[in-house]
């Protein structure tokens, strides 16, 4: 969040924290037991949200290099996530037709839905998919908002 740090997600099951200047490892974060496809900060750098082709998403606690919670209730991959603020709540786009805060599905996702961004103060998250549709909800009251062929 501040360049001093990269983050990334692998096809080895890992994910990382690298120095931003020179690359340097910092952090390994192991846990997943398939690709990790996505990855994401919170906004104050101190916790990741990655999430997997093991269908789950996993957060991550940065001062210890520790994982902290692990959701499970995908049915397909997790293949993009958005941390929502400094909050606990962490956008996911996957695999089975669904956009969730955790693990609450939001209304509306119809098909495989492959991309997912928030705004920085995680009032709303829009997600698309293979029905090329840009759905666009309201995160506090997790209504849908907007539908964008």
């Amino acid at each position: 969040p501040d360049a001093s740090l990269i983050a990334t997600a692998g096809s080895d099951r890992w994910a990382r924290v690298c120095q931003g200047t020179d690359g340097r490892r910092t952090t390994p974060l192991e846990g997943h037991s398939g690709q990790v496809l996505s990855i994401a900060w919170r906004s104050d750098g101190l916790a990741l949200a990655t999430g997997g082709a093991d269908k789950t998403l996993r957060f991550w606690d940065l001062l210890y290099g520790k994982q902290t919670r692990s959701l499970t209730s995908f049915t397909k991959e997790v293949s993009a996530v958005s941390w929502l603020g400094t909050g606990d709540t962490v956008a996911s786009a996957s695999g089975d037709a669904a956009v969730r805060l955790n693990e609450e599905a939001l209304p509306g996702a119809k098909s495989f839905c492959f991309a997912l961004a928030s705004d920085p103060s995680g009032a709303l998250v829009a997600a698309g998919g293979e029905d090329g549709v840009l759905r666009i909800w309201q995160t506090a009251s997790k209504k849908l908002l907007r539908e964008v062929p």
